[in-house]
């Protein structure tokens, strides 16, 4: 339909562009059938073209949603250690609990 619907749009465009100064367009009205045969090509035609985008991507927003699903958690719950011996949380960056002075 997306074919058709261009062609048409072509044929309307050149017929209406190649007129002289009086003449009446003889096919004009393709343009007019040719706008619902795109939309109707696009909506029909969308979900295939996202999976294509989709999969030549699948890569990229992979990486990018792992970066993001790690910050998120780094932000939600910034303890990452907890101590053997009194069981404080401490953020990984410390050596030693803050509670108890044990080594963590």
């Amino acid at each position: 339909m997306l074919i058709i619907g261009f062609v048409f749009i072509g044929i309307s465009m050149f017929d209406f562009f190649t007129l002289d100064t009086w003449e009446e367009p003889k096919y004009f009205w393709m343009f007019f059938v040719a706008l619902p045969l795109i939309f109707i090509g696009f909506v029909l035609n969308g979900p295939r073209l996202q999976k294509v985008m989709l999969e030549q991507q699948k890569d990229t927003i992979r990486e990018t949603m792992k970066v993001m699903g790690e910050g998120l958690s780094e932000g939600i719950n910034p303890i990452n250690k907890y101590c053997r011996n009194c069981g404080k949380g401490a953020p990984k960056e410390d050596k030693f609990c803050s509670e108890c002075g044990t080594a963590l």
